[in-house]
């Protein structure tokens, strides 16, 4: 796959991508400063300097073969969510300043100039991992990376980016910080978004009430570093996720924990079942349910 223009291809990395429902692959890579060597996410905590802008490729799933392409005028470290909206194809991608929002036209990955969230990240905060889609909304926190501000969650219209609801769930936490690389789970059927904060070892419930506000329904102790799943009937919703327990900072920056999963009445917060003790999981990724 391409590298930006102007980026070295040993700088760059292709961190996911999604599935259009014509069947195209849109992938997006982020890069490291130039002249960094540091490999992985040390990239990003032990090397300063501007990151490459990231680009979009679209992909032909029969041959591999790049469709077309778009290069971001900002690095984005987030995964990118697409959404069918009004007949349309869309894609979003958040950027270190930026949410943006492409068309797809079944040849063409085109801005659209008339959507965008610019600004985004308050003071202290670091970007958004990846934006979820909920209805006629999007939904996403900040603070991928540490942060010095507790994380916001933002609700944004799809039908007009200037329609937008905020909320700060969660207080700051452990040494003053704030971090969650994983992205927040949505419950359409009950309009419910499910946020976490590792380092304010939080996790809770938030309602999107008649579509102008958003109030926070639950708050728990948990430290989680990964994604949360949402399974069960409408009425009877379970929140699986991990507990983190016995933290500890390691050597060279790495931390020792061990790890639990755990089941929460979706609706109240209420603890349902929870694992023994496991070892620790990688971070911000998804717990994935499966059969039997």
């Amino acid at each position: 796959l391409p590298a930006p223009v102007g980026a070295d291809s040993e700088d760059i990395a292709y961190n996911g991508f999604t599935v259009l429902p014509d069947g195209t692959l849109v992938a997006k890579c982020f890069g490291r400063p130039a002249g960094c060597e540091a490999q992985g996410t040390l990239a990003f905590t032990e090397c300063s300097g501007e990151q490459p802008p990231s680009l979009l490729v679209a992909i032909n799933p029969e041959n591999l073969e790049v469709i077309d392409l778009y290069q971001m005028s900002e690095s984005s470290g987030g995964r990118i969510t697409s959404s069918i909206y009004s007949d349309t194809q869309y894609l979003y991608v958040p950027g270190v300043e930026n949410i943006i929002r492409l068309t797809w036209t079944g040849s063409q990955l085109l801005l659209d100039t008339g959507w965008e969230v610019a600004d985004y990240v308050k003071p202290g905060q670091t970007p958004a991992s990846a934006p979820v889609v909920m209805g006629d909304w999007i939904f996403f926190q900040t603070n991928y990376s540490i942060s010095t501000a507790p994380l916001t969650v933002w609700a944004i219209s799809q039908a007009d980016s200037s329609n937008r609801l905020s909320i700060d769930p969660f207080g700051i936490g452990l040494n003053g910080r704030s971090i969650i690389p994983s992205a927040l789970s949505v419950d359409p059927e009950n309009m419910r978004i499910f946020a976490m904060d590792a380092m304010a070892q939080k996790i809770g419930a938030i309602d999107l009430i008649d579509g102008n506000r958003l109030e926070v329904r639950w708050i728990a102790d948990q430290m989680t570093l990964s994604h949360t799943s949402l399974v069960g009937t409408k009425e009877e919703r379970v929140l699986a996720a991990t507990s983190i327990v016995d933290f500890q900072p390691g050597p060279g920056g790495m931390i020792n924990y061990n790890e639990r999963v755990v089941w929460r009445a979706a609706d109240t917060g209420e603890l349902l079942a929870q694992s023994d003790l496991l070892g620790p999981m990688a971070q911000g990724v998804p717990i994935a349910p499966g059969f039997f």
